[in-house]
């Protein structure tokens, strides 16, 4: 009888201790963060990952429910959709890629999960200020810490009321 076996990350890539994703869901979204985003560093893969988890954490259960399975489809398809042996978290990056473009150009029931790792990796990858500069995007007119403190009393007070 074959079994599944799960897979625990290579050192140095563990995220550390997560709270709402496995060691082997967390070893798939971040090799769909790295080929998505293009990002290299580890430390930088590693914060992703624990802000991925904490976003996670805020869904509801069913929610989180259907992205644990959107993550074993998505490690386990390769074979299945792509032609590539092994796992997704396994290939190298450019399989990876054909992968995620798969997804993305596949049958209408596919399109949703490549959106919802890419919304995910979009989320965390361009709210990083040192991600802006790629686009051109010098941040925003007023810092955070320069705000009229009367102009958001008054936006605190909109917002109570709605």
């Amino acid at each position: 009888m074959v079994g599944w076996r799960f897979l625990t990350p290579a050192a140095g890539d563990d995220p550390g201790p997560l709270s709402h994703l496995s060691s082997n869901q967390a070893k798939v979204l971040a090799a769909a963060y790295q080929t998505i985003t293009g990002e290299t560093k580890p430390e930088s893969v590693r914060e992703a990952l624990r802000f991925m988890d904490g976003y996670l954490g805020r869904m509801d259960g069913r929610t989180r429910l259907e992205f644990s399975a959107l993550l074993a489809l998505v490690e386990h398809s390769p074979l299945v959709f792509h032609g590539y042996l092994g796992r997704f978290s396994s290939l190298p990056a450019q399989a990876r890629a054909h992968c995620l473009t798969g997804w993305r150009r596949g049958a209408t029931w596919r399109r949703p999960v490549y959106c919802a790792l890419k919304d995910l990796s979009y989320l965390y990858y361009y709210t990083r200020p040192a991600n802006w500069a790629g686009l051109g995007y010098a941040g925003p007119l007023v810092s955070a810490d320069a705000v009229n403190p009367a102009f958001e009393r008054r936006y605190q007070g909109l917002e109570a009321k709605s």
